[in-house]
């Protein structure tokens, strides 16, 4: 994969986790990255990280933690 595919990458996995992440906070948004965050029950509703998409250098991430 070249990397002027990378955005093409990136815009689509980013898609897939806005999507679902309704109840999640986007905290971070720059066009190489995007963090959500939700509310964790016991958490004294404080921000959780849930998931990335970030391109790097040689690939595009794509970070999920719902656990």
């Amino acid at each position: 994969m070249s990397q002027d595919s990378f955005g093409e990458v990136f815009e689509a996995a980013r898609a897939v986790m806005v999507r679902h992440a309704d109840d999640l906070v986007v905290t971070a948004k720059t066009p190489a990255e995007i963090v959500v965050e939700g509310v964790v029950p016991g958490a004294n509703g404080r921000l959780r990280w849930y998931g990335a998409v970030q391109t790097k250098k040689n690939y595009v991430s794509y970070h999920l933690m719902p656990v």
